[in-house]
């Protein structure tokens, strides 16, 4: 599914359930202020795209995904006016308030995250956050236990940022992780990561634009 979402107070379960054989997995928009001035998340996953517990919780447990020839998350934004997630993982894109336990995901071949912002004249803040991971892009607030990845091709970001003018925009945290890129207040334990063949972050900087890229 694309989004799982809990906005009460109880509990939602998934458990047992195999995924094989999937071609490409993409989200992908492009636009101008007029089309994309309230859109600020953009994620892929090979399980979901974004999966929050919010107020309530979300439990995943013995999940398989194999053979997923490709999983993208991108955003061509012309003139962007607020600050834009563009995430992609191997099970999810982002992750917020969940537990997970025996995840096996098998024989991806790219978890691939591009942005770029271009011919901008406004003043905002642009895309500042583009994380890739072969479990996950980012993920908050959650408990995992016992994960395996096993052959994972390439995860890579790639920013671009060519607005040329004379106010400051930003294209910060172009990030990617073996396992994930982004992890804060989370409990992780028991994961295996088997053949990961490359891991590698880019960006490009064609203006008075800041830019951190890792990997």
């Amino acid at each position: 599914g694309d989004k799982t979402n809990n906005h009460n107070l109880g509990l939602v379960k998934i458990s047992n359930v195999v995924v094989k054989n999937i071609g490409i997995i993409e989200t992908d928009i492009s636009g101008n202020t007029s089309t994309l001035s309230s859109m600020n998340n953009v994620y892929a996953g090979g399980f979901a795209g974004y999966i929050n517990g919010a107020q309530g919780s979300i439990d995943v447990s013995n999940i398989v995904l194999e053979d997923i020839v490709k999983i993208a998350s991108s955003s061509f934004d012309k003139d962007p006016m607020y600050s834009l997630e563009v995430m992609a993982g191997g099970f999810a894109g982002y992750i917020n308030n969940a537990t997970f336990s025996n995840i096996t995901l098998s024989n991806i071949g790219e978890v691939v995250v591009d942005a770029s912002i271009k011919n901008g004249n406004q003043v905002g803040h642009g895309t500042n956050r583009i994380f890739a991971g072969g479990f996950v892009g980012g993920i908050e607030n959650s408990t995992i236990d016992s994960v395996v990845l096993n052959d994972i091709s390439k995860i890579s970001t790639n920013g671009v940022n060519n607005v040329w003018m004379n106010v400051t925009q930003h294209l910060n945290d172009i990030a990617s992780g073996g396992f994930a890129e982004s992890i804060n207040k989370s409990n992780i334990g028991n994961v295996v990561l088997n053949n990961i063949k490359e891991v590698v972050s880019t960006g490009k900087k064609e203006s008075n634009a800041y830019i951190n890229a890792y990997s």
